[in-house]
């Protein structure tokens, strides 16, 4: 019920048979308390197992329900539960035995200061699931200190009618309808995950990629003897360059165009631009002053496959290691570089091309 409400829960041993003596449970209504214990982010809900024992002075269960700092739900028992004490009339609750009337839930915090968003957010939607089981009206959810006959404050810092207006509308939602962070799904290599692992995992690995091939100095350098730092990205453009350069020592065409010369700026001439009667007389040779049409800049083949190369193994690595493929840093960027290399020898550089004479 309350994973189908898409609360991150978690069941205590035996809560299905946990109960203490008495009459048992007939809720009409559920019963927010504050623990009063500190709690933090490192440990989120420090009061779970007092609220199964109990105290020296009252027997547990202490109540139904623990909510943590980080948003789950404790389920500690199912019986009746020493939380309410005798209880004055509320909203549309009658007054009476309150361990009968309401379901108990506890937020596990000290209530001198507002409960964590996490915390109300997962309050809002317990409290909807149970009001929505017992076929009970938002109204039904009540603070410990709207039916307290001995002066009870909490919990603390809480618009009450307000968080009755958010479980109002979070049971007027659709149920099941989103996708929740807790639901849980088979992955292709048959690990069970949920939603939230799925992005923690992404997140982790963003932040690896980012780190690897962004971050000044993350890397050291593969070139031997250089005692320099790098990154993944600078490694590929310098390994590329490297190619270049032995490519020319070998006498290969260059991947891209020679730069121009500095005094060869005239433009072209147009060429639907008729021939100039010089032009006509010397068959065809350009007249004194004309200058021969700008080779184009763009790169090659040759470099833009050793570019995608190097990118479409940067994110295979990076997808193979969202999937449980793991290898070190060293080992994901040499393959990345090895593809960019090849790609980059494989791919000729077309020759130019001629025009035809007439």
């Amino acid at each position: 019920m309350l994973h189908d409400a898409g609360v991150r829960t978690v069941v205590a041993p035996g809560w299905q048979n946990r109960s203490v003596s008495g009459t048992p449970p007939r809720p009409i209504g559920v019963l927010n308390h504050h623990t009063a214990t500190p709690s933090s982010a490192r440990n989120p809900a420090p009061s779970v197992q007092l609220t199964i024992d109990g105290r020296s002075d009252l027997a547990g269960p202490l109540c139904h329900i623990v909510i943590g700092t980080d948003g789950t739900a404790h389920v500690i028992a199912a019986g009746r539960a020493n939380h309410a004490g005798r209880a004055r009339a509320s909203g549309p609750n009658p007054g009476g035995d309150g361990n009968t009337l309401y379901l108990g839930v506890e937020w596990d915090y000290d209530g001198t200061h507002p409960p964590s968003r996490a915390q109300y957010a997962a309050a809002v939607q317990v409290n909807a699931a149970l009001l929505r089981h017992l076929q009970r009206p938002a109204e039904a959810a009540r603070g410990h200190r709207e039916t307290s006959v001995t002066g009870k404050v909490d919990p603390g810092h809480v618009d009450l009618d307000q968080f009755r207006r958010d479980i109002a509308s979070a049971m007027a939602a659709p149920a099941g309808d989103d996708m929740q962070l807790s639901d849980e799904f088979t992955d292709w290599a048959g690990t069970k995950k949920t939603v939230q692992s799925l992005f923690d995992d992404l997140d982790r690995r963003l932040a690896s990629f980012e780190h690897i091939f962004l971050k000044p100095g993350s890397e050291p350098s593969r070139i031997p003897g250089d005692t320099n730092r790098t990154n993944l990205r600078d490694a590929i453009m310098d390994t590329t360059a490297r190619v270049v350069e032995l490519q020319r020592e070998a006498g290969r065409p260059a991947p891209w165009p020679e730069p121009l010369p500095s005094d060869n700026l005239a433009p072209p001439p147009h060429p639907e631009s008729p021939e100039t009667p010089q032009s006509k007389e010397s068959g065809g040779e350009k007249p004194d002053g004309a200058s021969e049409p700008r080779p184009s800049r763009k790169p090659s083949r040759t470099v833009a496959a050793g570019g995608a190369a190097g990118a479409v193994g940067t994110v295979a690595v990076w997808i193979a290691s969202l999937y449980g493929v793991q290898m070190p840093e060293p080992v994901a960027a040499s393959i990345v570089l090895v593809l960019s290399t090849v790609m980059t020898y494989l791919v000729p550089t077309p020759a130019p091309k001629q025009e035809a004479r007439r």
